[in-house]
């Protein structure tokens, strides 16, 4: 992890420069907080669940749990989280196209689920890379 301030500065410029991209005036904010929101995603699971799970939201206590550890292996830095952020992506294009090629969905409606899921996973994917060259000093930075 590395750090709560950097993912955060990370994630609110994502937002901002993708907003910014596109003209339209809800999907921009769709697009740019789904980018927020899977920046934070890895670290909101492994910290969320554990935190819910042990009843004890200290930063020292998730780190002795045993599930923290599980689900970092799942969804953190490791070959496992990348390969899940990267499905998601494929099953999301996968189930938005049936959905659209079956006209359960019209297809700018399938298209914008689309990218807004793929958005969400380069997000979590740019916080495992960050992960990965940026060796925490502390909690926070």
């Amino acid at each position: 992890m590395a750090g709560l301030l950097t993912h955060l500065v990370i994630s609110f410029v994502g937002f901002i420069i993708i907003a910014f991209l596109f003209k339209t005036r809800i999907w921009r904010y769709v697009y740019g907080g789904a980018f927020f929101i899977g920046h934070l995603m890895p670290d909101v699971i492994k910290f969320g669940i554990t935190g819910i799970y042990i009843k004890d939201f200290s930063y020292r206590a998730i780190l002795k749990s045993p599930l923290f550890f599980t689900l970092d292996n799942y969804f953190g830095y490791h070959e496992a989280g990348f390969f899940f952020w990267i499905m998601l992506s494929a099953f999301s294009l996968i189930l938005f196209s049936a959905l659209a090629f079956f006209k359960f969905m019209k297809k700018t409606k399938a298209r914008e689920f689309i990218f807004a899921t793929i958005l969400l996973s380069v997000g979590a994917l740019i916080h495992l890379v960050i992960d990965i060259f940026i060796i925490e000093k502390n909690y926070w930075i």
